[in-house]
């Protein structure tokens, strides 16, 4: 007799048959979110690590693009109003992912100007800005620290002050702001790269630094330093406003962000520790309690206003990031006095 060919049976559930395949594939079905998670996570501290890395490289603070433009080079402080309008390139991926841009659109109000104004006079004190204080903390500064402490200080304190403070939202952005965002920015992008060599790479760095924002704000709505330091404050207030303090995720891509400063800091030379005296720390604390009122006014500071505010042409954002303006530009004198006796 001939001996018989088994034959495969595509019906057949071989894991019920085994045992030890029936545990494997559960335990593989069981892993595939966390395994998920952890690349997912990963991802997004490569890409803050790689946005940290950028803002030290190319100097991104608010109060040297005044000073630079009232030194009649504009070409910073127009990249830095502009790098926010990349978060665009992101929504057709979102509308796939079904993941949240998050665009922020208010009307006018006068806390806007005046949390702008506050905002604009401390970071002329501190001569830095959001991002730049986290730049020069990675850069031994540790002044810098006393400025961030003050943040949610300020927040929580004016919060106590105005409890119920809110502002009218307005719908978000459609294709008409973002036609003409795009449209502003294409030809802002066409003056500054007609310029000189140092001029375009310092810009297209400037918008690459704004793309790896907008990726991840597609991968975490509220990683900025702002958002982190608001939720601090609200961690710290009583009532309505209390929420828990920001997550594990939320602190590892800020000191994702600061690791991947300190290393272009280490990379160029720059990293240098810097004393903390009495005076210096009292004025930095102040410097960061007026940033964090300014920013609980403002519902943001310039690092939220900039990326998520003025890209949907919020009213809001226009007029706080006016006021910042201002701001910086009144207090500039005094700040200038502080540093050249050391205090900053």
């Amino acid at each position: 007799a001939r001996s018989a060919t088994p034959v495969s049976n595509p019906f057949m559930n071989t894991a019920a048959m085994n045992p030890a395949a029936m545990n494997t594939a559960a335990m593989t079905t069981a892993d595939a979110p966390m395994l998920s998670f952890v690349a997912a996570l990963l991802g997004a501290l490569l890409v803050a690590m790689l946005l940290g890395y950028m803002a030290q490289d190319t100097g991104l603070c608010l109060v040297r693009g005044v000073n630079e433009a009232k030194s009649g080079r504009p070409a910073l402080l127009a990249s830095i109003l502009l790098c926010g309008v990349m978060l665009w390139l992101f929504v057709p991926l979102a509308a796939v992912l079904n993941a949240h841009v998050p665009f922020a659109r208010h009307a006018v109000d006068p806390l806007f100007a005046a949390g702008g104004l506050l905002f604009g006079i401390g970071a002329a004190i501190n001569r830095g800005c959001a991002v730049s204080t986290l730049s020069r903390l990675a850069r031994g500064d540790l002044r810098m620290a006393l400025t961030m402490l003050g943040w949610p200080i300020g927040y929580r304190l004016w919060t106590a002050l105005m409890p119920g403070l809110a502002h009218a939202p307005l719908s978000a952005p459609g294709s008409a702001i973002a036609s003409v965002t795009v449209l502003i920015a294409l030809l802002v992008s066409a003056w500054a790269l007609s310029g000189p060599a140092a001029q375009r790479s310092h810009w297209l760095r400037v918008m690459l630094f704004g793309a790896l924002a907008g990726l991840l704000f597609l991968i975490e709505p509220h990683w900025s330093p702002s958002d982190y330091v608001r939720d601090v404050g609200r961690a710290l207030t009583g009532g309505a406003l209390r929420m828990e303090l920001p997550g594990l995720t939320r602190t590892a891509l800020i000191i994702a962000v600061l690791a991947g400063m300190a290393y272009s800091a280490v990379r160029r030379g720059s990293f240098a520790a810097h004393p903390v005296r009495i005076g210096s720390a009292l004025v930095h604390l102040g410097a960061g309690l007026a940033m964090g009122a300014g920013g609980a006014l403002a519902m943001g500071g310039n690092d939220a206003q900039l990326l998520t505010g003025l890209p949907a042409l919020s009213p809001g954002a226009l007029v706080t990031v006016l006021a910042m303006l201002a701001g910086i530009v009144a207090a500039d004198p005094f700040g200038r006095w502080l540093e050249r006796r050391k205090f900053v």
